[in-house]
């Protein structure tokens, strides 16, 4: 059995409902548990429609 907690986690933003409304991104590595590396980026959804606050 492998015990080693190595993955990459997540975290997809979207301005609103529409799936072509991504607005960042932010990935978190882990290595035996614990995060060794992190990026973080903000992207220009192909549509300007984000809902008004």
């Amino acid at each position: 059995m492998n015990d080693k907690l190595d993955y990459i986690a997540i975290d997809f933003e979207t301005a609103n409902q529409y799936k072509n409304s991504a607005c960042s991104i932010g990935l978190v590595r882990f290595i035996n548990g614990k995060e060794t590396d992190s990026c973080y980026s903000l992207i220009h959804p192909a549509k300007m429609y984000f809902i008004p606050e």
